[in-house]
């Protein structure tokens, strides 16, 4: 039997909560109960078995499939779960994850992941479906005045996984500086998104090896030369998970001494101290506590959601982020600030508080 008939896609008089295949010895029918999800949320199955199956020591394995142009195109999760009755209810976590397999026409299309179900039990096994499968949307979170982004974007699941890992930072030194979580995780993933390809053997090369193993005499000579290149200027280099510049948090240490533990470091105490985790939360957080103190003034009319994405813009660029809209305001008096690349955080709001609130 072909893979398109067992799903029954040719069929046209499908009921619409479920499939009862009469040749299954065990399996009796199932379908999906939950609709339409977004990624983070939980999917509830329900399915029935048979009168033959052993409700003692049974048990059933359940898989989720992904389906792509009317074929499996790969199984996902894969769970074994003890029998308790002949109608029971499953539910799977679509975890971010997923999400890498997500495009961005995918989004701009309003178009999710589609997914059916497989039952097995012994030697009896079927895949089942509604007239729709279930769908998994990319929901963007609403943000005033941002539009999709064309790169950068969205982000993948790995950023997820940094930001749950660092979240009890994020929570801590958030509350210390009374700046929003949002916005200090939110850098940190908008930097670690960059990540990508070669990116990844360059930042590792960089952070582990390049700048690691640099003597602190270099790198002042690289500082005093001040040459505007990675590449002759080590103070120039992007370090750690937030790719914090060098020669950023050493102006960092400088304007705020008392907000470091220890007094005295030369670069190479730097340097350790912003590939550790503690170290890039620790600065990402000065930066935007700067950032809210400079526009203080100039986000009143913005929603919460605005406003942190006007912080995280303000960590990606720096002082000429603040300079140009400074510029601008002389020309205009009327002009409002914008959220720029921050606008990429407030459309993923959502699953990024997930995961400063779900620690693993």
């Amino acid at each position: 039997m072909s893979k398109i008939k067992a799903l029954g896609l040719n069929s046209t008089d499908i009921d619409s909560s479920s499939q009862i295949y009469g040749n299954h010895k065990y399996i009796q029918s199932g379908y999906w109960v939950s609709k339409k999800i977004e990624f983070g949320d939980k999917a509830k199955i329900r399915f029935t078995l048979s009168k033959d199956v052993d409700l003692k020591n049974g048990w059933v394995t359940i898989t989720l499939m992904r389906v792509r142009d009317y074929m499996i195109d790969e199984q996902v999760i894969s769970e074994e779960i003890r029998i308790k009755g002949l109608m029971m209810e499953h539910e799977f976590e679509i975890t971010e994850n997923l999400i890498d397999n997500l495009g961005i026409s995918d989004i701009e299309s309003n178009k999710g992941l589609k997914y059916y179900f497989k039952i097995s039990y012994l030697d009896d096994s079927y895949e089942f479906e509604e007239k729709t499968p279930l769908e998994v949307k990319f929901k963007l979170n609403l943000c005033s005045g941002c539009k999709i982004p064309d790169e950068n974007f969205p982000y993948t699941s790995d950023v997820y996984v940094v930001i749950s890992r660092v979240s009890n930072l994020v929570k801590f030194y958030s509350n210390y500086y009374n700046v929003p979580e949002i916005a200090v995780a939110g850098s940190v993933a908008d930097e670690y998104n960059t990540r990508k390809s070669w990116r990844i053997a360059v930042d590792w090369f960089q952070d582990e090896v390049l700048i690691n193993w640099m003597p602190n005499f270099a790198i002042e000579f690289d500082s005093f030369i001040n040459v505007n290149s990675k590449l002759l200027n080590a103070t120039k280099h992007d370090l750690g998970i937030g790719n914090i510049k060098l020669e950023t948090a050493k102006k960092l240490y400088q304007q705020y001494p008392n907000e470091f533990k220890k007094r005295n470091w030369d670069y190479t105490d730097l340097v350790d101290y912003i590939r550790s985790d503690e170290g890039s939360i620790h600065l990402s957080a000065i930066v935007i506590r700067k950032a809210t103190q400079l526009f203080q003034k100039y986000v009143g009319h913005l929603s919460q959601n605005q406003k942190e994405a006007v912080y995280v813009t303000y960590y990606k660029q720096g002082d000429l982020y603040y300079q140009k809209f400074l510029n601008n305001l002389k020309k205009n008096p009327n002009h409002k600030i914008s959220s720029g690349e921050g606008c990429r955080v407030c459309l993923q709001r959502k699953l990024l508080v997930k995961a400063i609130n779900s620690k693993k």
